[in-house]
This record gives C-alpha cells, structure tokens and sequence, in this order.
C-alpha cells in the first residue's frame, strides 16, 4: 500500500506483480523475449493528478480478493437494482461516503464489524464518527409506521442486510463459490500448464491453483451473528475428517448483541500437513520440507 493506491484518478498507476509493492519504473518486457511491454508509470503526473479516493481505488484491491469478485466489481458503475445507496443514476454513493475515516482509520473494517449498533442516528454532538451501520443513519425504526409497524419489531433480530441483500453476485458478474487445490498440477498433452476459462473469462482451472467454481444470484446462508469473527491459524490443529471452519463467529437468539445476518460461504479443498494436522497455503514446500504428492489424503474440506 501507499498514498497513490487510494489517491490516483488517472487509473494509470499500477503495480508491478512481481515488483514486491512497487510499479515498474522502467518500461519491462514481460515475460523476456516477448513483444508484451509493460509500461512505466509517470509518477510526476500521477502526483499531481491525487484527489479523493472513488469506487474504482477501493475496488482495486477490495473488488479482486482471493475469492474472486468477493466485493461485486459490478459496483463500480451499479444500477438500483444492484444497490439503492451506489446507484450510478440516483444517490451515487461512493465508499467512503459510508466507510468514513478519521487520520485513514476507515471505518466499517470486516476485523471490527458492528453487529447491532445501539449508538442511532448520528447528530451533531451525539456522533460516533463512523457511517458504516445501517443504524447510523435510518436508525433501529427505519419503517414507517403507518405502512407496517411489524417490520420495525424484527430489526432487535433481524440485521438490516438479511432483508435487504437477499441475493448476491447480481449484477452479472459471478463470485467465486469453491476452490479445490486437490487436482492442482494437470498439464497439457505437451507438458505446459493449463488454463480453462468459461464463457464469461472467468478461471475454472490453473495447473498452479486447482479448479474453480462460480455462481451468480446465490441466496446467502443465514446465522447469528454478535460481531465478533475469529480466524483458524496455521498453527492450529484441524480434524481433517470434518469440514474446517476457516473463519467462525458466534452468536445466539438469547445473546442481546445477536442477530440474524447473511453470509457468503465459500467451499473448497486446501493442503494440510497430514503429520501436524495444520492447514498448509501451498502446494510444493512444507514444514519439514517435504514435497507434496497428487493423493487426495493431503487435502481437507473447508
């Protein structure tokens, strides 16, 4: 990360893959003996072209996670079907209109997320600063009475988004819902690795990273939720006989912090060292620097 990650309007500053953070400063030839060049950044008038951060800066990292357009990159230009707060032709939010931040601490950060929030609306001298809960601005009523004062009884278990997302990945753009690392390694007739993608582009298979699945308009699964997530480390030990839970989170009907929210659980099969029973994050060196087989007993279901 640095300043014109979030900063450049020109869409003309890129990283260098290979370049450990940095952009290319000199035109490369990538791969060598190609005819692909790329092309060097002209930081000098990238740094005077900096203003406020948009869509498309918070989309290029949070668009394109590990999951696969796990934040729609439909987002970047959505109609009101898509998103009622980021609809191009109506409100046209920006990110940071919700994520505000303070000396760049954003707000909203999936790490510290707010599941109930009791703080309201914010107004001036009763304002925690941050926008990022549906609370902070139409409060724990936000329907009129006078249409259905039921609807106002659920939001004490019932969070905003269960209602309100009831799909996701709708904007023609499919989000990645499986990733299996166990068949990872097939090559081509000729020895070459293999790369298969389906109609929209999208990668079904890579020799490198194994076989993918995408799905659009998928109905989220549902569980308590107190905004609290914890995270499996690779130092843990798993059960390997069981699905392993990467992230889980806890909550019930009685826990007043508690409620019902929406989720996007993503499946798949990932390495582990049979012999600690710990996850592993790659295919070829582990712990004791064996080399990993194909065998299918080398993989767990997440």
């Amino acid at each position: 990360m640095d300043c014109l990650v979030c900063h450049d309007t020109t869409g003309s500053y890129k990283k260098f893959p290979l370049g450990a953070g940095h952009p290319t400063y000199q035109d490369k030839i990538v791969p060598k003996g190609s005819k692909n060049i790329w092309k060097a950044v002209d930081l000098s008038y990238v740094a005077q072209q900096v203003g406020t951060t948009s869509r498309q800066t918070c989309g290029a990292c949070h668009f394109y996670g590990g999951g696969g357009n796990d934040l729609d990159s439909s987002m970047s230009d959505p109609s009101i079907f898509e998103d009622v707060h980021m609809d191009s032709g109506g409100l046209n939010f920006n990110c940071v209109t919700c994520h505000t931040t303070e000396n760049h601490n954003v707000k909203g950060s999936r790490y510290t997320m707010v599941a109930k929030d009791t703080h309201g609306i914010d107004i001036p001298g009763r304002d925690d600063k941050s926008r990022a809960t549906c609370e902070s601005c139409h409060g724990s009523t936000p329907h009129p009475r006078t249409i259905n004062n039921k609807i106002n009884d659920h939001t004490d278990k019932v969070a905003c988004q269960t209602c309100h997302i009831p799909t996701y990945a709708r904007g023609g753009v499919p989000t990645k819902m499986w990733w299996d690392w166990s068949v990872a390694g097939r090559l081509s007739a000729d020895g070459k690795p293999i790369t298969i993608k389906n109609a929209q582009g999208h990668v079904t298979y890579s020799t490198k990273k194994g076989e993918f699945k995408w799905e659009e308009n998928v109905i989220p699964e549902y569980a308590w939720y107190a905004g609290e997530i914890r995270y499996t480390q690779l130092d843990e030990k798993i059960d390997p006989n069981k699905p392993v839970a990467i992230n889980t989170f806890s909550g019930n009907y009685n826990d007043p912090n508690a409620r019902i929210w929406p989720f996007k659980v993503m499946r798949g099969k990932q390495p582990y060292d049979k012999g600690v029973d710990q996850l592993r994050t790659h295919l070829i060196k582990w712990k004791n620097e064996r080399v990993l087989d194909q065998s299918t007993d080398y993989f767990t279901e997440l």
